[in-house]
């Protein structure tokens, strides 16, 4: 659908695009807004990708994943002293590229990662991903995903 939106905004003729809403629509619409020579400015996609491509149109406005969960795994490590730390990620351009940043940035500080799981963006049962990381032992769990299914995570946790 963004890739069509971001067509459909070249073809009426826009000067600007301000958009999208998260890195899974940006990373394949951004290109055709750049190909029009459109600038489009993204308030809200963290995916590096988007702004390491080379896109010359294409700018962000706020920090990449590698700054927001590399920090994150950088705090992990360093200031919780987390021995066994788990992943879970739900494979989308932004929770899998916060989770592959975090998980860089754990491993730099010399982090132990114990498991990684995944779902997608519509779990709502976390139960499996859960058991696994229980059975780990994991004292730390990273979730990448979006506030909707990080509260299941949360409510399943309990």
């Amino acid at each position: 659908m963004g890739v069509q939106a971001a067509q459909k905004l070249v073809d009426d003729g826009v000067v600007v695009v301000v958009g999208h809403f998260n890195s899974d629509t940006t990373l394949p619409a951004s290109p055709i807004c750049n190909n029009a020579g459109i600038p489009m400015i993204d308030p809200a996609a963290t995916n590096p990708t988007i702004t390491t491509r080379g896109l010359e149109n294409v700018f962000t406005v706020i920090s990449s994943d590698a700054q927001n969960a590399g920090n994150a795994g950088i705090y992990a490590v360093t200031t919780t002293k987390a021995k066994r730390i788990a992943i879970i990620d739900d494979r989308t351009a932004f929770g899998q590229g916060e989770a592959d940043e975090f998980e860089k940035a754990v491993k730099a500080k010399g982090g132990n990662i114990v498991t990684r799981e995944f779902s997608d963006n519509q779990t709502v049962d976390f139960s499996a991903q859960l058991t696994r990381l229980k059975a780990a032992n994991a004292d730390l769990i990273f979730f990448g995903g979006l506030d909707r299914q990080a509260a299941a995570v949360v409510k399943h946790m309990k």
